[in-house]
């Protein structure tokens, strides 16, 4: 499986001290292709102004700046600054584990645009999205102010409010 990252601009620098092990039985890390399996990572990864094009991003991330701490299976950030093509955001938090991760992360934006995320809609204002639990299925939780909101044939002036979804996008 290939999950190909491109740094176009900007500087990412590392500081890391890595716990690999090689063989082929059940491990808890990462594996990599040529059979050695990361266990744990120790340190700090710092981004300055650093451009991020990956196939599991929706859209491209540019201006990334802040640090990670990495310690043994967990990564933490206190705050990661980044701008994606139409909105500036910040993220904190955690993200446990290599294999199964578990995520406990908020993005807020004062200005997200909905059109960046559903190119058939319209809407900007501030929001605030939280993850957490399993990678493969967290639980979002969403709290928006948009204005200006159009949606197919619907056309609002303001949504407010805050919306739950897990096991899948269904709503809680």
């Amino acid at each position: 499986m290939t999950r190909a990252v491109a740094f176009d601009e900007g500087t990412l620098s590392a500081a890391l001290e890595l716990s690999l092990t090689s063989g082929t039985g059940p491990s808890a890390g990462l594996r990599a292709e040529d059979g050695w399996t990361l266990v744990a990572a120790n340190g700090t990864v710092t981004a300055d102004r650093l451009a991020v094009r990956a196939a599991a991003l929706p859209v491209p991330l540019h201006g990334v700046t802040g640090q990670v701490v990495c310690a043994g299976t967990t990564v933490r950030a206190a705050r990661l600054a980044f701008a994606t093509p139409r909105a500036a955001w910040e993220a904190a938090g955690s993200v446990e584990g290599v294999r199964a991760p578990v995520l406990h992360l908020v993005l807020a934006s004062p200005a997200a645009d909905l059109a960046e995320w559903r190119p058939d809609a319209a809407g900007r204002g501030p929001c605030r999205i939280a993850l957490d639990g399993p990678a493969a299925d967290p639980v979002v939780a969403v709290d928006a102010d948009l204005r200006d909101v159009r949606a197919g044939e619907l056309a609002v002036r303001r949504v407010r409010g805050r919306g739950t979804a897990s096991d899948h996008g269904r709503l809680v």
